[in-house]
């Protein structure tokens, strides 16, 4: 796994909604990743704050899309 597939299938990852398959590759990758493993906790970290300061609410339709893109181009943009 490569690190644009990674930050692609983070959110899943995340809530645990990839397959088994893809968990493991997930896991084998950040173990392995330093640079996927402060994306994880980075993300977590604006997560956490988000939910600390808004009122829970479902994110609107398309955003989650859109930071996938977003994560998806900079970490290209790294390599």
């Amino acid at each position: 796994m490569k690190c644009r597939e990674f930050i692609q299938s983070l959110f899943e990852f995340r809530r645990r909604e990839l397959g088994p398959d893809a968990m493991a590759c997930c896991r084998a990758h950040l173990e392995r990743c330093e640079k996927c493993q402060r994306e994880l906790k980075e993300t977590e970290r604006w997560l956490s704050a988000m939910k600390a300061c808004c009122k829970p609410e479902k994110m609107p339709a398309g955003l989650e899309k859109k930071l996938h893109d977003l994560m998806a181009r900079c970490v290209g943009s790294m390599k």
